[in-house]
Parts: structure tokens; C-alpha cells; sequence
């Protein structure tokens, strides 16, 4: 017989939207919220089999009296449960046969409760282990205490298990294979995940480092990646050293943020984590490095002939052997150049979301502006495979540059070079390169004006760059070469007009988020 099916006919009763049990000695262990017998949770089941999807309220009323069940009062019930925290609402999903605790599936607040150490899991093992069939036992049906550790200690595994309850996989069909995933260590994120992970690994294990004996298989895979041994085991001793050194740690930290903002075209993408890393490294080295210097001769006034102003531009794109990708880039400059500060805000804005991205979902805006983004690359792409992007300009064309912008080749490295009016008699050009910034020349006189960039040209890339105390020419350090007579190769093109491209950078210039201007009170 249906017990509560015909309580209900009896009495005539509606579907119920809450029932609520009260104790005035409590309800021992029944009261238990992970209780497979739970009376609140066992009812929650039965009526929502049912059909009767009712919250199921649990409520200890503790050394108080219990107020007469009179209609009146009911309200008085409600205001005590409601202030107390050992409230517990229950709710069952017939429909993919899911228990609720206070909205939150049982599993996850059990896991909540066991990671706090509110729940000790050396009692009432079997009682724990029933919410966590498929989950979280091992083949005797027994608590995997090793992957309740790892879930409690590991960062980045606890975090995936966060996302699995927060985005419903706990809902699908495949729920059991999207939760043993989390445990597997057969497909790697990209190296950018991977970057960004390691950092927050590194800085959990500085603050924790007993963490590092209850390790996912993942993360281990990352710390080998780092520090480790010629067989591959990890190299704790390595390790352990560099998180008691606070700079060192930093220092590192900074290149693994950077390098979990690449962009997916860059050539890192396709490395491994540690080679990725020693890349990055040494791309920055570069960078630094090669700014410093050139900044050394602005300041020493050591070029003459005109002022030279520098404007670092940093971005997500990392590129060595991949020319078409410096090109793009060089060629979006171009664009932009009666506004190169929208230019350099596009690249900040794109290389901070790419970083972002690690650590959150995107929102549609977010996700938006870099589909724009990469349409603008792709378009790009699209003009210089239809060779409608520059157009080759002779030699004997070049004794003077009219005022435009154009593609400097030099042995297969692109710079973009704009050649503005001045007033009087005077131009100015700009140089782009697209692993420093901009660099800028003023005040060239018109007389010789072609020659004079090219001696800027030939200085800038045969100056000497100290990286780590050795010195490397800056044109090595480009990848280009010499021919036999110790002269560079140069091609110019001049940038074609593209109504298209106009049109996709002004409206993905749009997209960028309005700077808030902050007012100080005069008072």
C-alpha cells in the first residue's frame, strides 16, 4: 500500500510545496543530512516519485518548546528555521535521479563538508560512500581516500571538480565519464592552461607544502615538466628550493602568466610546457634586453640626426620561424596609424582575455571581441594570399619615399615604416617592429631624408644586445643573415587601401571596453 498516496486521498491534501519535520530532543541519526536512511531525504525520494516535488525541511528545535501545531504559528515555525544552520531543505530530481541539499547536489555538498573537515571520513564510512556509488569508491565499495586527498589539497584538481557541479555535468547522461576524466592524465590542455595552472600549483605549494603527497596525476605531470630528474621523476629537491626563495619564485611565476596569454597562433602553442616555457624565457630576455639598449643610445644622444622616441608594445604573439604571423601584425600597424594608441589598446585588450581565459569562462562580449579579433587575422591572411595587401615598390622608385606607410623586408623579417610631413622641412617616420614596438624618428631633415632611415636601419640591427652577460647583434637575434658582402637584403612594399579591413578594425576598436576616468574631488 501507498502510504502516501492515500494520506493524501484521504484527506483530500494538495500537493505540498514544503513539508517540514521538527524535533524538540533532535533527530539523532537520522538527522544526518548524508544519511542514506534519512527520514528527510527518503521522503524527499518517495514523493518526488510520486510526483509530489516537494522541499523536504529538516529542522532541530534544540532545548526550546515546541510551539502548539496551530495554523498561526506555522509562520513562527518558518522564522526560527530559517535563522538557524542546522536547517536542511532536501529536493529530489526524478528526472536524472538526483538528491538536492539546500539546492546543491548531496555529492557536492558532501565533498564540501569533507574538504573543511567538518566530516570526519573515518566514521561512518559506509554511510559516505553511498553518495559516492561510481564517484569516490573503490572496488570493495569503499571511500578512495587517495582521490578525496587529492580533491582536498591539489588546487587545480579541486577546482575542475567545482566547474564539473557548476556547469551540470553532474546533470548529463555521460556524468560518471565527465567525472573520471577530471582523474586522467591522457590528454593535456594546451600549454597555455597548462602555464597558468603550474603557477597556481607553485603558489599553493609555497603556502602549503605538505600538499605536494597528495598530488593529482596531472599535476605531478606538470611539476615534471618543471623540476625534474633524467628519467622524469620530479626533482623535489629543485623544487623545494625554489619555493623558499620568494624572487626566484616570482620571477617565474611572471613568465608563466605571460605564457598562458600566448596567442594560439603563436609558435609556443604547439611546445610543450617546458620547452614552451624556455622559449618564452628567452623571448623576454630578448625583449628587455633589446629595449634597454636602443633606450641606452636615445639617452647617451649617441644617434644623430634626428630625435628618437621608443614605445614598447607588448602583445600575445610569439614568433620565430613564422613570418606571416609578424607580417599580420606589422600589417594591422599599418592601419592603424592615425591612431597607434587604439592599436597598442587592442593588443593589451586581447593579450589580457587570452590571460583571463585561464582562469574564468569569457563572456559573450569577451568571447566576441576576440572571434573580431581573429576575423581581422584572417582577413589579413586573405589579402596576402590574393596579393592585394602591399604592392612591390623598384628600387629606382625609392631615391625619395613619398609620404605613406610601407613593408620594410630585410631577409624575410617584416618591420611597417610610416613616412609622415612635418612642419617645415621636415618628415618624421615611425618603424614598427614587431618584437620591440614602435620606434620613432623626428625631425628628419627632407634633404636625404630615404638614406637617413636607412642608416637607422643598418644601426638599429647591427647594435649589440647583452642577454645574461654574452652579446648577440640584434640582427642575429632577428633571424636575419647577411650575404657575402655583408650587406642586408631589403625589399620595400607599400601597403594597399583596403576599405574592408578599415571597416573590421573600427568596429572591433569599438569593442574595447570604456577606460573609467576617476574624479578627484576639489574638496
Amino acid at each position: 500500500m501507498d502510504i502516501l498516496a492515500e494520506t493524501k486521498l484521504y484527506f483530500g491534501l494538495n500537493n505540498p510545496e514544503e513539508v517540514c519535520f521538527f524535533s524538540q530532543k533532535g533527530l539523532g541519526e537520522l538527522a544526518n543530512p548524508y544519511d542514506p536512511n534519512g527520514i528527510a531525504s527518503e521522503t524527499a525520494a518517495n514523493l518526488a516519485r510520486n510526483a509530489i516535488n516537494a522541499t523536504v525541511t529538516t529542522y532541530e528545535q534544540g532545548d526550546h518548546q515546541l510551539l502548539p501545531l496551530l495554523s498561526d504559528s506555522i509562520n513562527k515555525y518558518y522564522a526560527l528555521a530559517g535563522n538557524n544552520r542546522r536547517l536542511a531543505k532536501f529536493n529530489y530530481n526524478s528526472e536524472i535521479n538526483q538528491l538536492y541539499l539546500n539546492n546543491v547536489p548531496i555529492e557536492q555538498n558532501l565533498l564540501m563538508d569533507i574538504v573543511t573537515d567538518k566530516i570526519d571520513i573515518n566514521k561512518n564510512n559506509d554511510k559516505y560512500s553511498y553518495h559516492f556509488q561510481g564517484y569516490l569508491v573503490d572496488e570493495n565499495d569503499f571511500l578512495d581516500i587517495n582521490k578525496i586527498n587529492q580533491i582536498k589539497y591539489d588546487p587545480i584538481l579541486s577546482q575542475k571538480v567545482n566547474n564539473y557541479f557548476e556547469q551540470n555535468k553532474y546533470r548529463s547522461s555521460n556524468k560518471l565519464i565527465e567525472w573520471r576524466k577530471l582523474f586522467l592524465n591522457r590528454e593535456l590542455s594546451t600549454v597555455q592552461q597548462q602555464a597558468y595552472d603550474a603557477k597556481i600549483l607553485l603558489e599553493n605549494i609555497a603556502y602549503r607544502p605538505k600538499i605536494i603527497h597528495s598530488l593529482s596525476n596531472y599535476s605531478n605531470n606538470l611539476l615534471s615538466q618543471l623540476f625534474s630528474y633524467s628519467d622524469g621523476t620530479i626533482n623535489m629537491r629543485e623544487l623545494m628550493t625554489l619555493i623558499q626563495d620568494h624572487q626566484a619564485l616570482e620571477n617565474l611565476k611572471k613568465v608563466l602568466i605571460e605564457l598562458s596569454a600566448i596567442d594560439k597562433r603563436s609558435e609556443l602553442s604547439q611546445l610543450s610546457l617546458s620547452q614552451a616555457l624556455a622559449k618564452s624565457q628567452q623571448w623576454h630576455n630578448y625583449y628587455f634586453s633589446n629595449i634597454v639598449s636602443l633606450a641606452n643610445k636615445t639617452d647617451t644622444k649617441s644617434i644623430s640626426s634626428f630625435n628618437i622616441t621608443l614605445n614598447p608594445l607588448a602583445h600575445a604573439f610569439y614568433f620565430e620561424k613564422n613570418n606571416q604571423l609578424a607580417k599580420n601584425l606589422a600589417f594591422l600597424y599599418a592601419y592603424s596609424e592615425n591612431n597607434t594608441n587604439k592599436f597598442s589598446e587592442l593588443l593589451q585588450y586581447h593579450h589580457s582575455l587570452l590571460e583571463i581565459s585561464t582562469k574564468r569562462l569569457l563572456s559573450n562580449e569577451e568571447l566576441m571581441f576576440l572571434q573580431n579579433f581573429d576575423n581581422v587575422f584572417n582577413y589579413i591572411d586573405f589579402l596576402f594570399s590574393q596579393t592585394k595587401a602591399v604592392n612591390e615598390k623598384k628600387v629606382n622608385q625609392l631615391i625619395e619615399l613619398s609620404i605613406g606607410k610601407y613593408q620594410l623586408v630585410i631577409d624575410n623579417y617584416v618591420f611597417t615604416v610610416l613616412k609622415q610631413k612635418k612642419i617645415g622641412d621636415f618628415y618624421s617616420y615611425t618603424i614598427f617592429d614587431p618584437r620591440m614596438g614602435e620606434i620613432k624618428l623626428d625631425f628628419v631633415t627632407t634633404e636625404n631624408s630615404y638614406e637617413k632611415l636607412l642608416y637607422f636601419m643598418r644601426m638599429y640591427l647591427d647594435d649589440e644586445i647583452i642577454i645574461n652577460n654574452k652579446k648577440y647583434y640584434r640582427y642575429q637575434m632577428l633571424g636575419i643573415k647577411k650575404d657575402a658582402q655583408n650587406n642586408y637584403s631589403i625589399k620595400w612594399y607599400e601597403v594597399e587601401h583596403d576599405a574592408i579591413l578599415n571597416y573590421k578594425l573600427a568596429k572591433l576598436t569599438e569593442q574595447l571596453p570604456i577606460k573609467k576616468i576617476s574624479l578627484k574631488s576639489k574638496f
